[in-house]
């Protein structure tokens, strides 16, 4: 049986426009939602919760617009890493939303096993380690395998810690029986839709792989990687074409698919320490006391910026300083803080502007590759009321 699917990207803490409008117009029967975690958010004293160690709270709101298309459209799936650093979270939320909207018996399914932090030191040699602060999140980004596993299972809503950009929609391909996991060919085919965006790929029952883009014209990045090795599949897409079939409708074709290497990807994660911030302005003549004055025993970067002022402001024009400065721990960051400011009050000249000053944290992110059977993965399929 043939099916449509698409994949639409989100900032972890927001949900995707337009959902439900894709969901009318293209009949999709499968949906993919990725979510991106950010690399730097504001913090303070009294709030140290990164996004890294919970779920996209973004996918809240996004299946309070989707729980009325997947209840009246039987056949439609939706597939998410939105469960992050807090899985069971995330999966305990769904289920009370569901059953106190009707959906109690709505099979939904979590795959355990794919936050790999509480097993770092198993894993993590600490000489790769990049900043030494830490690690944030370990997620494993896996195959399709365990995704076709809770698809078949009935699953309406799966959601994992993360995966490989590509997994959902082998996985669709593979519990809908139009593919196996030897077929690289099209397994490479699959990849290679996965990868688009603004598309809606159609999936039919002869090995073919179409694709309709959304507003009619069909774009690929020209610099992607030609030979990309995927969780399921090893790609070669340097012969790649697509052939016209009219009506906005694409056939991909030419790809080569090898074996996969054996291994999947873990996204780290890592602590890259605090950074602050204070924009001041000022008058040409005061720059260079301030900057003197501020600067004194600081490794402080400024940017000096300038400005003609408004009306409303009391010189024609100016300096704008933009301090910043870097810390590993929260606490000294929040320090020298204090310290910029208070050496500005004692020259007294300048005045602190919007944005207020403030502290973010910082992550880098990383990936490593590891064998794919090192660690068990485990599909938990139930309806929405036995999770709670």
């Amino acid at each position: 049986m043939s099916f449509r699917f698409a994949r639409v990207k989100s900032s972890w803490n927001r949900s995707a426009d337009r959902v439900e409008e894709l969901l009318k117009r293209a009949e999709l029967d499968l949906l993919q939602l990725d979510y991106h975690w950010p690399a730097r958010w504001p913090c303070s004293t009294g709030d140290r919760k990164t996004p890294w160690k919970s779920w996209a709270t973004g996918f809240s709101d996004q299946w309070r617009k989707l729980h009325k298309s997947i209840y009246l459209e039987p056949d439609l799936k939706l597939v998410t890493h939105a469960g992050g650093g807090d899985l069971m979270g995330c999966m305990e939320a769904l289920a009370q939303f569901l059953v106190d909207h009707g959906n109690a018996d709505l099979p939904i399914a979590a795959v355990r096993g794919g936050n790999l932090l509480p097993l770092v030191d198993e894993w993590m040699p600490r000489d790769l380690l990049k900043s030494g602060n830490g690690i944030l999140a370990a997620q494993w980004q896996i195959g399709g395998g365990p995704l076709a596993t809770a698809l078949a299972e009935g699953a309406r809503i799966v959601v994992t810690s993360d995966y490989d950009s590509t997994a959902p929609l082998t996985a669709m391909a593979v519990a809908r029986g139009l593919c196996v996991w030897e077929n690289y060919a099209m397994l490479g085919e699959l990849a290679v839709a996965a990868q688009l965006t603004n598309v809606v790929v159609e999936v039919g029952p002869t090995e073919c792989v179409e694709v309709l883009p959304i507003d009619g014209t069909l774009c690929v990045n020209p610099r992607t990687n030609p030979e990309t090795v995927y969780a399921d599949v090893s790609v070669d897409r340097t012969s790649a074409t697509w052939e016209s079939l009219g009506q906005s409708r694409f056939h991909l074709q030419g790809v080569q698919g090898k074996p996969p290497t054996g291994n999947w990807q873990v996204r780290v994660v890592e602590d890259a320490g605090y950074q602050g911030a204070i924009l001041v302005e000022c008058d040409d003549t005061d720059s260079r006391e301030i900057i003197e004055t501020c600067r004194i025993g600081l490794e402080a970067q400024v940017v000096v910026t300038r400005y003609v002022a408004t009306d409303n402001s009391p010189g024609t024009c100016g300096n704008l300083l933009k301090w910043s400065f870097r810390e590993s721990q929260l606490e000294k960051c929040l320090e020298v803080l204090e310290l910029v400011q208070s050496r500005l009050e004692d020259v007294g000249r300048g005045r602190i502007v919007e944005p207020p000053p403030s502290v973010d944290q910082l992550a880098q992110e990383y990936l490593l590759s590891l064998p794919r059977d090192r660690w068990k993965l485990a599909v938990d399929t139930r309806p929405a009321r036995e999770w709670l």
